[in-house]
């Protein structure tokens, strides 16, 4: 496995694993009604949500750079999966950000 593959394979799998928890994930409301009374989750990430992921973003792009050239200079030019691509931004649309792979 190359670089790229294998930080886009953790960025992914921590992502996924904040997402599927979140209680803001509409996935995860109450199935059954519940009495007005109880408060429930906001439907909307909260701006340091929403903060602290363009942070792991940026980082993701720029360790994404360093491990294409890593890879190239390695003779794995050219490993990354689109696959893994669009796993990850599909994530970030949720927060409605765009990844800028490399």
């Amino acid at each position: 496995m190359c670089v790229y593959s294998m930080i886009a394979d953790h960025y992914k799998n921590e992502w996924n694993k904040d997402w599927t928890t979140s209680p803001w994930n509409p996935d995860n409301y109450p199935k059954v009604p519940i009495p007005i009374t109880t408060p429930s989750p906001s439907p909307f990430p909260s701006k340091k949500d929403i903060k602290e992921f363009k942070k792991q973003v940026k980082q993701l792009e720029e360790l994404l750079k360093k491990a294409k050239k890593y890879d190239e200079d390695n003779g794995e030019k050219d490993c990354e999966l689109e696959d893994k691509k669009r796993v990850l931004q599909d994530i970030a649309d949720k927060f409605g950000i765009t990844i800028n792979f490399p």
